[in-house]
């Protein structure tokens, strides 16, 4: 069903899990169906270990991967002209990927700060150099 490309061309990640368009074309599944697939197969491939990482470089460019994603699930072309509201409307998702990113890292923020204070990821988080600088 989905297939794992490596790509060396410019704007590629290295490898990346894209669906084969037969999925995305059929009549027959339905639009919720191809969303689970979508969120289950594709994203939970982007979200893995992504909130250990930055995002603040990468933010247009993971956006611009959801929405063309959403856009190929609707069939919906570029020329179309149709505005990412439009779309999230049409499928009834509010949430981005950059916000479950953000979510995730609070998340984690939240686990390290509940933690004894004479844990090892504890320590590293909030330790601070001490000393002059030369």
């Amino acid at each position: 069903m989905f297939v794992l490309e490596a790509c060396g061309g410019r704007g590629c990640g290295g490898v990346q899990a894209t669906p084969r368009r037969g999925i995305w074309k059929n009549k027959n599944i339905t639009v919720d169906i191809k969303l689970n697939l979508l969120t289950t197969c594709v994203f939970s491939v982007l979200l893995y270990a992504a909130d250990t990482g930055t995002i603040k470089k990468h933010e247009r460019r993971l956006l611009a991967f959801e929405m063309r994603c959403y856009q190929n699930l609707l069939n919906i072309r570029w020329h179309q002209q149709v505005t990412n509201d439009s779309i999230r409307q049409q499928l009834n998702t509010q949430k981005t990927i950059t916000n479950t990113i953000r979510h995730k890292k609070l998340t984690l923020f939240g686990h390290f700060c509940h933690m004894p204070d004479n844990q090892l990821l504890k320590g590293v988080l909030y330790w601070s150099m001490e000393g002059v600088r030369c």
